[in-house]
């Protein structure tokens, strides 16, 4: 018991809310032909494919500290959906088409830090961050029965760094982590960055509320596809803290 004492963190948050997401961007799909430009006919997300407003969806967190050492999870998803005109060929789909758009993006990430500054009011804690991140988009022609469906899932590796202050009643922290890497099909750079504060108004309830940025700017060559999106948006929420 006393072995399984000492391993036990000393303080967790198990928090859940509510997060409102927008992505925003271009995306490019290769031809089944394999002769199309790329950088000519990348469609942005919302005003040639429709998609990318505003959406609510879940969102959890969950914090467990040992020490200076510290685990976190997140986790948030986005859907919306729409009409437009394509401005440039997505696929087979010729530059003109009126279509209709699904797009889903889930989002789950895990990260480790140790803190070099381990006070009771301030944290500097550099680490490893790991995020999975899919995206599926679904482009159908309001014409035809023609459609592309782009089914994309990355794991990104990055180092990480997360800073905090905590005055008690009230705390403000932030975390980045950027890569620039060649995930075998996904060259490119991303980031994923995050700011929040929480307000304790009893011994173990907190009330948080926070902002995200996750850029993803990624080339894929050998599955035909270019990507400059990124995705923002708040949250809200509560939880405990034991």
């Amino acid at each position: 018991l006393g072995v399984l004492g000492a391993c036990a963190p000393h303080q967790m948050r198990a928090e859940v809310g509510a997060a409102f997401t927008q992505i925003r961007g271009e995306l490019g799909l290769q031809n089944s032909g394999g002769n199309l430009n790329l950088n000519a006919n990348m469609n942005d997300v919302k005003d040639q494919l429709g998609a990318g407003e505003l959406d609510p969806s879940p969102y959890v967190r969950f914090e467990a500290d040992w020490g200076p050492q510290r685990v976190k999870v997140s986790g948030l998803s986005h859907t919306s959906s729409g009409s437009s005109v394509l401005a440039g060929a997505f696929g087979d789909l010729p530059a003109g088409t009126s279509v209709f758009t699904d797009l889903d993006y889930t989002n789950v990430s895990g990260s480790w830090s140790y803190d070099l500054a381990p006070t009771e009011t301030l944290r500097l804690a550099p680490g490893v961050q790991v995020g999975y991140h899919a995206i599926d988009v679904l482009v159908r022609s309001n014409s035809s029965t023609a459609f592309e469906n782009v089914d994309t899932d990355i794991i990104v590796p990055m180092p990480y760094f997360d800073a905090e202050v905590d005055l008690g009643v009230v705390s403000v922290g932030v975390n980045a982590g950027l890569m620039v890497v060649d995930l075998r099909d996904a060259d490119g750079r991303y980031w994923d960055a995050e700011a929040i504060v929480r307000a304790v108004p009893g011994k173990n309830v907190e009330l948080l509320g926070g902002l995200r940025y996750m850029l993803f700017d990624a080339h894929g060559a050998a599955t035909g596809r270019d990507s400059d999106v990124d995705v923002f948006g708040f949250f809200v929420g509560g939880g405990v803290k034991f």
